[in-house]
């Protein structure tokens, strides 16, 4: 979930992908790993909620309903002509976003806030 969240948050990583895997449509492979984190969330599987603290499941939830209100008039373009999309930066800067929170959650869990 974590490494989904990284690479929707940076164009580099995206680049990255895409160079690593040319077949593969960036932007939708991206949403369907996030569909999958989604999908648990909404069932409320045990082993992956308890697996978050509470601020990160937060973060996660508010970013669930970012992506899900997430939409493109026609076909959503591929790296790196995604990064004209304004719709699509404005997801990748909520993916910053929820990182961030997520980052905050654990210095907090660990004592250092």
């Amino acid at each position: 979930m974590l490494e989904t969240l990284q690479v929707l948050s940076d164009r580099d990583q995206q680049a990255r992908y895409k160079l690593n895997v040319p077949y593969v449509h960036i932007p939708i492979e991206i949403l369907a790993q996030w569909d999958q984190f989604s999908d648990l969330l909404k069932e409320e599987r045990d082993w992956f909620i308890e697996s978050l603290t509470e601020q990160e499941l937060i973060a996660i939830r508010r970013f669930d309903t970012v992506i899900a209100a997430f939409s493109y008039e026609g076909s959503l373009p591929d790296v790196p002509d995604v990064f004209d999309v304004p719709e699509w930066l404005a997801l990748m800067n909520q993916a910053r976003l929820s990182l961030k929170a997520m980052r905050n959650s654990d210095l907090v869990a660990d004592g250092n806030a």
